[in-house]
């Protein structure tokens, strides 16, 4: 479930607004490309996760820690300045019922990783590291090839049309900049569209070399037409109960909040996984301001040396086990 998550966009709509123009859709377009090229500022993103299982199915699982680890709430909030090269992440984490906060600083020549719980910090030279390393140290963001990318966000846009972009009321917002006039745009994206499109993505993925790479990095080697299988296997199972895409466009064109939501079942008699739910809130402020990014000032006895680090990482979760 882990790896096809983020991909399953079998989505069906289940609220609808009146009123369609191919000028929303011109304005919509628009206020997404503007918006990626925001050279600085701040977002915040808050995604719920959680499973639905039949406990009659989970022989062998241990349905208690299941249940612990289960949904999942995690607050992410990044300051970033393209210009500068620098990117900062503050997570905090929730599962298990217990929270976590964790920090990555990132340039691109250094990368400072705060390890939860154990009050520790790695150190990373991105132009250092081989794809082992990497693995190894869980603590480097994996990279897709930039035309994967490029392929997933064309198939994203071609699942949907003018008819499929609806403008709604005004309203004002209270966002980190303060009151901030906003118009309300939904997008409605068919049930074939959408699988059609999570099969593109799927397909896009399974033509990057770095996925071959992750994948054969393993300790036991993944074979990727199998987990391809699976993943397509899921997409045609999953039927979607709930599914809402809606931005905010504030007065300049920028998309300052994003919110997605989704339930659905898994058709899948052989899975004790009989559904999901995702929720995912993003804004952004700060829009084109001066941010501040710094590296943590750490002392020499707080830091961990990658190579270190996978003896260290039983003691996190020995800490997390008395928790």
């Amino acid at each position: 479930m882990k790896n096809t998550g983020m991909i399953l966009l079998a989505l069906v709509l289940v609220l609808a607004l009146v009123g369609c123009q191919s000028k929303d859709y011109d304005n919509y377009l628009e206020a997404v490309e503007r918006t990626d090229q925001v050279q600085s500022g701040v977002r915040e993103m808050e995604i719920g996760y959680g499973l639905q299982v039949d406990e009659a199915k989970m022989e062998g699982v241990d349905i208690e820690l299941f249940k612990a680890m289960n949904n999942i709430e995690l607050t992410l909030t990044e300051t970033f300045d393209k210009e500068a090269g620098r990117t900062k992440f503050d997570i905090f984490t929730v599962f298990g019922g217990i929270g976590i906060d964790s920090q990555v600083v990132a340039s691109s020549d250094r990368v400072t990783v705060e390890i939860p719980l154990l009050g520790k910090y790695v150190y990373l030279n991105p132009k250092e590291l081989s794809m082992d390393e990497e693995v190894l140290s869980g603590a480097v963001v994996y990279q897709l090839d930039e035309d994967t990318l490029k392929s997933i966000d064309k198939a994203y846009r071609e699942s949907f049309g003018e008819e499929d972009v609806f403008r709604g009321e005004n309203t004002v917002m209270d966002t980190p900049d303060g009151l901030v006039k906003a118009t309300k745009y939904e997008v409605r994206i068919s049930d074939p569209a959408l699988r059609k499109f999570a099969k593109e993505a799927l397909s896009a993925l399974g033509q990057d070399e770095n996925i071959d790479a992750y994948l054969s990095s393993n300790e036991t080697p993944l074979k990727k037409e199998e987990l391809m299988s699976a993943i397509e296997k899921v997409i045609d199972t999953t039927k979607l109960m709930e599914f809402e895409i809606i931005h905010y466009l504030d007065h300049d064109g920028y998309v300052i909040d994003r919110r997605l939501s989704l339930v659905a079942s898994l058709e899948n008699e052989e899975s004790f996984i009989t559904g999901f739910r995702f929720d995912m809130h993003m804004t952004l402020g700060k829009i084109g301001d001066a941010v501040s990014i710094e590296f943590p000032d750490v002392d020499e006895k707080d830091m961990i040396p990658l190579e270190n680090l996978e003896e260290e990482l039983p003691k996190l979760l020995e800490s997390f086990d008395k928790e």
